[in-house]
């Protein structure tokens, strides 16, 4: 498979353009955290890899660059913008299509994956991939990203999450990782969370992208829709209005910081896999 080249040479003079944070994945802090993350884990040959195709080290970077291309990738590959998720529903629904036209997470990371890894790629078609890996990997590990209630993924359940007004899904892309970066550097937390995961990092490094939505897919379950209190199955959740409690909070506290490991340990995975054995041309 080989991308069009003409979106590369097009989109990366809009790395400073920044976009409104509420329908997107993971926001900015996320995406790099798992980026920090992940750059530590990597082989000697994936950081040669990442080195050569980006031109620098800065993974974090690299992270956060899908989101911020949004309306050049938009016009360049229509239906991109669902590239970011899957919708697969909190109450089972077999009339969903979870990857209409093949537009989704799960699909695109294995599209761009195998580009990824084709050492007969060019460099522009695998600088592309990786960027765009890197962060749909990290999308999948919030839990919104893989789940879907009727609710654009939570975009249509308004919260107030300490006196302010947001919506859920803006909640667990932005809010709620704030509050667990409590002031600390996006460099200390990631250090932090290599730190606190070290014995599971092993262990999350294996599976298919598959089980790595079906298991955020059981936290949006178990906590994000769960926690909202009364929450049962069939429900259809847009339109509902719900204060974020302390109970809450402190749930998403623990769910937030193990989805920011698990993504970047996966990025690291993806990675090293995609990279074994290179060597600079």
């Amino acid at each position: 498979m080989k991308v069009q080249r003409t979106l590369l040479s097009v989109s990366l003079g809009l790395s400073a353009f920044t976009f409104p944070l509420t329908a997107h994945a993971w926001g900015p802090e996320g995406h790099r955290i798992t980026g920090l993350v992940a750059y530590e884990l990597l082989t000697p040959q994936a950081r040669a890899a990442v080195r050569y195709y980006l031109g620098s080290d800065d993974l974090a970077a690299a992270a956060v660059w899908m989101d911020q291309n949004r309306p050049t990738l938009g016009n360049q590959f229509p239906g991109s913008s669902a590239w970011h998720f899957d919708d697969v529903p909190v109450c089972p629904d077999p009339s969903v299509d979870t990857c209409p036209n093949g537009n989704c997470a799960s699909n695109k990371i294995a599209s761009f994956d195998r580009v990824l890894s084709d050492s007969d790629a060019t460099k522009d078609d695998r600088t592309l991939a990786l960027r765009l890996v890197v962060h749909m990997v990290g999308d999948i590990h919030q839990p919104l990203h893989s789940a879907d209630n009727h609710d654009r993924g939570g975009n249509q359940i308004s919260v107030l999450l300490n006196g302010r007004n947001t919506n859920l899904h803006a909640a667990w892309d932005t809010g709620l990782v704030r509050a667990s970066l409590r002031g600390s550097s996006e460099q200390r937390y990631a250090e932090g969370l290599r730190t606190t995961y070290r014995d599971q990092i092993k262990g999350w490094q294996s599976g298919t992208v598959q089980s790595w939505i079906q298991e955020a897919h059981q936290l949006a379950i178990q906590d994000v829709y769960g926690g909202l209190g009364g929450f049962q199955c069939p429900a259809n959740t847009a339109g509902t209005q719900v204060t974020l409690d302390a109970a809450y909070q402190a749930q998403a506290g623990k769910d937030i910081p193990l989805q920011l490991a698990r993504g970047g340990a996966r990025i690291a995975y993806v990675l090293n896999q995609a990279f074994a054995g290179f060597t600079r041309p």
